[in-house]
């Protein structure tokens, strides 16, 4: 009976420790440990971004520049004398894009090749193709040439997911039995978007073994549902250059084309200035 007695009495001072540990430590977590707030550099609260959004000032919108960023320009001579070019571009936005604008390269003070149409989605960097181009000296190409971008329709994207395309069996043909003249890059093209599009153009650089660019051309697939998969071909000189060590496919779409897909694609809105 006695020791029953001890037993309970030690309980009961154990039950005793045990709360003023959990008292001290509730008064160390809501005294000592500041609340959230919003100006304690974190994102908590139901903010949207650090200390702002939420129960904070609202979060201040991205700087939106409407521009395309020129990045390079490679030159591969053709059969007709003159050269193709392969421009690379980046758009800096990530929810702008432009549904259409011009382009064109210009060489020194007065050549310029031919007005070209072109999109970019928010955050893209991709490679617009320019073919044909005459009346220029290789001189005027190794000295470089610059972008000049005009009427740029810009759209804002409330919500935005790019276009998920994925190549597979991708492989160059140097010979090729019913057209002795041309190569060839062959491959499968899949849809992994939920959306169905109208038009898909694949685009096609071949590349050397020192990565230059000695090839430029595309196949354009029409109505391309979602999860599909559609064979592309797309033919190339049999003279080319260089050896090709490389290959390198961009598919691209225009979601900005209201007829280009069937299913809803985020939600376009015109840049306001």
């Amino acid at each position: 009976m006695i020791e029953a007695k001890r037993v309970a009495k030690r309980i009961s001072i154990l039950m005793i420790y045990i709360f003023l540990i959990a008292l001290i430590g509730s008064a160390v977590y809501f005294f000592i440990i500041p609340n959230p707030s919003c100006y304690d550099n974190k994102k908590n609260q139901g903010e949207k971004d650090i200390d702002c959004g939420g129960p904070c000032l609202p979060c201040k919108e991205p700087e939106i520049i409407n521009k395309v960023d020129f990045v390079s320009a490679e030159f591969i001579p053709n059969k007709e004398g003159g050269y193709d070019a392969a421009v690379l571009v980046k758009n800096s936005n990530d929810i702008v894009g432009s549904g259409h604008f011009k382009f064109r390269l210009v060489f020194g003070d007065e050549m310029t090749s031919q007005w070209e149409d072109g999109f970019i989605l928010p955050g893209e960097q991709k490679y617009l193709f320019i073919y044909g181009i005459s009346g220029i000296s290789m001189e005027q190409v190794t000295a470089g040439a610059t972008l000049e971008i005009a009427d740029a329709d810009w759209k804002k994207f409330i919500h935005y997911e790019e276009p998920d395309f994925i190549s597979v069996n991708t492989e160059f043909f140097d010979r090729v039995d019913n057209l002795p003249d041309y190569s060839q890059v062959r491959g499968t093209l899949v849809n992994s978007s939920q959306i169905d599009f109208e038009t898909v153009k694949v685009k096609v650089l071949l590349k050397s073994i020192n990565g230059k660019i000695i090839g430029i051309n595309h196949q354009i697939i029409n109505t391309l549902r979602a999860n599909e998969r559609r064979d592309f071909v797309v033919n190339f000189p049999k003279d080319i250059s260089e050896q090709v060590s490389d290959i390198i496919v961009e598919p691209e779409t225009n979601i900005f084309d209201s007829d280009n897909y069937i299913r809803i694609y985020g939600d376009p809105k015109n840049v306001k200035e």
